[in-house]
């Protein structure tokens, strides 16, 4: 419902000139990430966000998992066009890399012992030089979200990173 639509419901009811009370039509929200089913992030938020917004009652969701609306990195677009309402954007990936370099940091290695503590400075950064990357996009950091650290298998024995300089490595994230 827009802005506009609200004052005049509230002034008509102010004035008494409702009569019968007004319903307001729940407001679509379109919810797009990247994530399988099953995924710690879907888990955690996705299924617990939808169902607290839809219970509300004054919103409904369309749930876009998995990228089938697009593809995986590419929600940032999608949200400042308006296609979507609220996306999930890993810093570093698709159309998030290098547009909010402050959250470059939070995916360096060695830097956080524990998702708890990631989670927390992400957070914190959010109200700050974050929030204001955000705010160049025209888009708004609902919750950061920071994984557990990652960590180096290796069939040799690896004592230092000078060590691991060379091989190919991936993280999932």
């Amino acid at each position: 419902m827009n802005p506009q639509r609200r004052w005049v419901l509230a002034t008509a009811t102010a004035f008494g000139l409702g009569g019968v009370a007004a319903v307001a039509e729940p407001i679509t929200l379109k919810i797009a990430d990247s994530l399988p089913s099953g995924h710690l992030i879907n888990e955690t938020i996705m299924n617990v966000m939808i169902p607290a917004l839809e219970d509300s009652g004054e919103f409904t969701v369309e749930y876009f998992p998995a990228a089938h609306l697009d593809a995986a990195g590419e929600n940032l677009g999608f949200a400042r066009s308006g296609v979507i309402d609220i996306g999930y954007f890993a810093p570093g990936c698709g159309s998030m890399a290098g547009r909010v370099p402050a959250t470059n940091a939070l995916t360096l290695p060695g830097l956080f012992s524990s998702s708890t503590q990631a989670t927390k400075v992400y957070m914190e950064l959010g109200e700050g030089s974050l929030k204001q990357e955000c705010d160049k996009l025209g888009i708004r950091l609902l919750v950061g979200v920071g994984t557990s650290p990652y960590q180096v298998f290796s069939k040799k024995e690896v004592r230092l990173a000078d060590d691991i300089v060379g091989p190919k490595m991936r993280a999932a994230g």
